[in-house]
């Protein structure tokens, strides 16, 4: 049985490792533990403003905000939804209206994108991008249960439309 979420984890490395590389990027700046803490921080922050509880679907590239994001939502209280990057514009407004996400969290770039999809149930967009550095303390977070649902992964959809899993 988990004794701890990997946003806990997380918190933990940063308190006892706080120089120490979390993520290492190719080619770019990477974050350590504490920078690694702080963004979390800012994502959950935003997540938890604009959710009323229902998920978060995450549509990034391969990025620190991308895998800071899961971490984010599980802090929020709220399960993930990875949105494949790849999908078309009905095919995401699919996944956001069978999900039942209220926040879109995405990368800038696909900032252009957003005002192409048309879920039947609009959900807030808010790119990662933009959000600054505000962010609620740790301890104004509620403690997720570890036995919750993190992630709601969709399947490919090869025999009908993608199921929610």
């Amino acid at each position: 049985m988990l004794q701890h979420t990997l946003a806990e984890q997380l918190r933990f490395n940063a308190a006892s490792f706080p120089a120490r590389p979390a993520l290492e990027v190719a080619g770019g700046p990477g974050l350590t533990y504490a920078e690694a803490l702080d963004r979390t921080l800012v994502l959950a922050t935003a997540i938890r403003e604009r959710t009323d509880g229902s998920p978060a679907a995450i549509l990034h590239r391969n990025s620190p905000d991308a895998a800071l994001a899961f971490l984010a939502c599980q802090l929020a209280g709220v399960p993930a939804v990875p949105v494949n990057n790849v999908l078309t514009p009905v095919e995401m407004d699919y996944l956001l209206d069978d999900s039942s996400a209220g926040v879109l969290l995405h990368g800038p770039e696909f900032t252009d994108l957003i005002p192409a999809l048309s879920p039947a149930r609009k959900p807030v967009t808010v790119c990662s991008a933009g959000l600054g550095a505000r962010a609620e303390p740790w301890e104004s977070f509620t403690g997720s249960d570890p036995a919750a649902p993190f992630i709601i992964g969709y399947t490919s959809g090869t025999t009908g439309f993608p199921k929610g899993a």
